[in-house]
């Protein structure tokens, strides 16, 4: 098996990358907007339905805040949009970078240096979400 061209990695790792970390940010992004805004319905529905005494409706509200608010705690949207639309962002700036052939790209290792500084967000992002869910597991331990 031959190497990878530089073309080749940029289309098959850099830009696959990039288009990965898009769609995740986005639908990290939406779950999290959805959930948070039935999270402040529910909150809100909870005063109104207490006046008009509903009484199960006004239970069903509330348990629907609690559970909205452990799964966004759970499943953490808000941490990993902002975590994919970072990662995204600096490869984009790498991309730029390299195909406009400015500096830290400007000599003949540019192909190597691109490599290196894109796995190297890659291994980071990666360290990221290691730590993150063994953060996670310890606190469920305890």
């Amino acid at each position: 098996m031959s190497p990878m061209t530089e073309q080749e990695y940029v289309e098959q790792r850099l830009d696959d990358q990039i288009a990965w970390f898009d769609r995740k940010s986005g639908a990290n992004q939406s779950r999290f907007k959805l959930l948070r805004f039935l999270e402040i319905v529910a909150a809100a529905a909870v005063p109104t339905l207490v006046v008009v005494e509903q009484e199960v409706l006004t239970a069903v509200a509330g348990a629907l805040v609690v559970v909205i608010s452990g799964a966004l705690a759970l499943y953490k949207f808000d941490e990993n949009w902002s975590s994919y639309r970072s990662t995204w962002s600096a490869l984009m700036r790498e991309k730029m970078l390299h195909q406009t052939g400015v500096d830290p790209y400007d000599d003949k290792g540019r192909y190597e240096l691109l490599v290196r500084r894109v796995e190297g967000i890659l291994a980071e992002e990666s360290r990221g979400w290691t730590e993150i869910r063994a953060s996670s597991r310890e606190s469920k331990g305890s």
